[in-house]
């Protein structure tokens, strides 16, 4: 019988990022409004290029501030996990791909722990790398990128399906929760 699962989490707009959408209004609706407003008086008869690189400002601030809503989904098939990100729910791109047989390790992500190891890559597909209480890390080979670091926030469901298909030394690692 397949196994099958996904979930979708949301990346937080907290700190650095709710900072860059007040940029991005405050900068598009400044330039935007200096373009349309002085552009008969300095472009004189090409004012309809002026109005139409402040439409165009406003446009590329839109652009910009939706492409700041960042989700990951979670795909578990048989034991294979896929990791997407998913941009403005315009753009998704496979961030990666492997086999839980090839997890070295797993468990609750605490950020001190990590800090001085190396890592070929690290993909941070969570909601908050901070909370330590939901987010997760799992540790393997890549053929692509060596030694890989995943940082995730699963959910119940896709810990329970993920616990099986894992190495058994590291099955005990996985302690669920109700």
């Amino acid at each position: 019988m397949d196994i099958f699962i996904e979930q979708l989490v949301k990346r937080s707009s907290k700190g650095i990022y709710l900072l860059m959408k007040i940029g991005i209004v405050i900068g598009a609706l400044a330039l935007s409004g200096v373009l349309l407003l002085y552009s008969p008086y300095i472009l004189g008869s090409f004012a309809t290029f002026g109005f139409m690189l402040g439409f165009g400002v406003l446009y590329l601030g839109y652009m910009l501030l939706t492409s700041l809503n960042v989700e990951f989904e979670y795909i578990i098939t048989n034991g294979e996990v896929d990791i997407d990100k998913i941009v403005a729910q315009r753009k998704r791109t496979r961030l990666e791909n492997f086999k839980c047989k090839e997890v070295e390790a797993i468990g609750l992500y605490k950020k001190a722990e990590h800090a001085n190891r190396q890592y070929g890559k690290v993909i941070k597909a969570c909601i908050d790398e901070n909370d330590e209480k939901n987010t997760w890390y799992v540790n393997y080979r890549s053929p692509k990128n060596g030694n890989t670091l995943l940082i995730f926030t699963p959910s119940n469901e896709v810990l329970k399906t993920i616990k099986p298909t894992l190495p058994r030394l590291l099955q005990k690692d996985v302690q669920l929760w109700d």
